[in-house]
């Protein structure tokens, strides 16, 4: 997070579909910066999704919500029931939400607020064309719910202008690149010339969209003595697939599972090159 800072000096709630763990130094980080305390709404993944939660926040109040997942691939929705309780019961001074029209009792949680005359504001990586079934229907649920909002966080430029293209004022979209991590006080140490083989990290949640296929790829064009060892850290529903692409493409790419904390630093450590 930046270092010019300003705190909120009321109570914030937010609304999250899961609690990764991996999210967990953003939130308390966040946390630290509400005056009048942050609550926390957020439930448990499908199991197919290989999602590792936390159960608990330094600084700031987790609420467990009990998910309701309905239907699969484009048509997925998840019901949280209980979001108004929540917030009757915090009585937040202001609420950030997915800005994500896939969450159906979420629309309930910005009318409450609004009755309220408190702000609402939706945070997400963009919103790319939508196809598939019912690519119309979703396309216009997505937009009503992004203009019933009071502002638009986008992690990326490109999600801030895909915010824009739903109608979105660009007076409402804010920019805050996906980072928690604060800068370092020097730069990392640099291996000797020499090494045998350059490293490159992967480190992300294992989706389909990230598009590994395109990494396995970009390393197998290269010519066989600057092939770098390619390290896969995470874990999700398409860890298979990607598993299955590397063997054809680029077999010699580790695949390590999810890592955290300190058992993370190692890989980053030796890594020359990290991809995103």
């Amino acid at each position: 997070m930046s270092k010019t800072q300003t705190n909120f000096t009321g109570k914030l709630a937010v609304q999250q579909r899961v609690l990764p763990s991996y999210r967990v130094p953003f939130f308390e980080e966040l946390a630290s910066l509400c005056e009048g305390g942050m609550s926390l709404f957020a439930g448990k993944p499908r199991l197919v999704e290989a999602i590792q939660t936390a159960d608990a926040l330094q600084g700031a109040r987790l609420v467990a919500a009990e998910n309701r997942h309905l239907l699969n691939g484009p048509l997925y929705l998840c019901y949280q029931p209980g979001i108004t309780a929540w917030l009757q019961a915090e009585q937040p001074d202001a609420l950030v939400v997915e800005a994500n029209s896939r969450y159906p009792s979420t629309p309930k949680a910005v009318r409450w607020m609004q009755a309220r005359q408190r702000p609402v504001l939706g945070w997400g990586l963009g919103a790319p064309p939508i196809s598939g079934p019912l690519a119309g229907l979703r396309t216009l649920a997505r937009q009503r719910f992004l203009l019933s909002l009071d502002g638009v966080i986008a992690y990326s430029e490109r999600g801030a202008e895909e915010y824009r293209s739903m109608g979105v004022p660009a007076r409402r979209v804010f920019v805050a690149h996906n980072a928690a991590v604060s800068r370092p006080n020097s730069p990392p140490e640099r291996r000797p010339m020499g090494h045998a083989k350059p490293v490159v990290l992967f480190v992300g949640r294992l989706q389909a969209r990230k598009r590994l296929d395109m990494l396995f790829s970009a390393c197998a064009t290269l010519p066989a003595e600057q092939q770098p060892d390619l390290i896969i850290v995470g874990d999700g529903p398409a860890r298979e697939a990607f598993e299955t692409q590397a063997q054809a493409i680029y077999p010699t790419a580790q695949f390590v599972g999810a890592k955290h904390d300190a058992d993370l630093a190692p890989y980053f450590a030796m890594a020359d090159l990290f991809v995103l």
